[in-house]
């Protein structure tokens, strides 16, 4: 009798710590994404957001949350498929190549189709412009803290039409 109680006792021991580390990835599959507002707000923090530019930044990518959903599941596009295209992305973060050439060279190498990268380069110019739009409702002083990955968005917008300057004749 004692044998039997023993080996019970052993048994749940060896069980426990393979059941607790199935449940623990179970729960990391099914942990929702954040969404693109939390991401960004997260990001803006040191910027010090009013709360009226919090609710107005999420009102404007909760709108587009679900275009980019849509976009995404049209052409098939998969959680897996975005880590792997991330993972891909910081594997070429010193490659020579810019702009759309790396993105290019990105998606091919995820093993994206061309339907694919072309709803990734939909969705990354939806993401600029939500970009433009949140950085639009900063103050000047708001702007000048902006971290480095937004500085390039809020300069573009504040280009102003025409192109390159022209040099002046001597």
């Amino acid at each position: 009798m004692r044998l039997h109680v023993f080996s019970l006792v052993i048994m749940a021991l060896l069980i426990s710590p393979a059941i607790a580390e199935e449940k623990e990835k179970k729960g990391k599959k099914n942990r929702p994404q954040r969404s693109a507002a939390a991401q960004i707000l997260k990001q803006l923090e040191p910027v010090g957001l009013t709360e009226e530019q919090t609710a107005k930044v999420n009102a404007i990518f909760k709108a587009a949350d679900e275009e980019m959903k849509q976009i995404r599941t049209e052409a098939g596009i998969t959680p897996e498929l975005m880590k792997k295209r991330a993972e891909v992305a910081k594997s070429m973060a010193d490659s020579d190549l810019k702009g759309k050439e790396r993105a290019a060279a990105i998606d091919k190498e995820a093993g994206m189709n061309e339907a694919q990268a072309a709803a990734m380069a939909k969705l990354n110019t939806l993401r600029t412009k939500l970009m433009k739009e949140t950085i639009a409702l900063l103050s000047a002083e708001q702007k000048e803290k902006l971290p480095k990955q937004f500085a390039r968005a809020a300069q573009a917008g504040n280009k102003k039409p025409g192109g390159k300057k022209k040099k002046d004749a001597a």
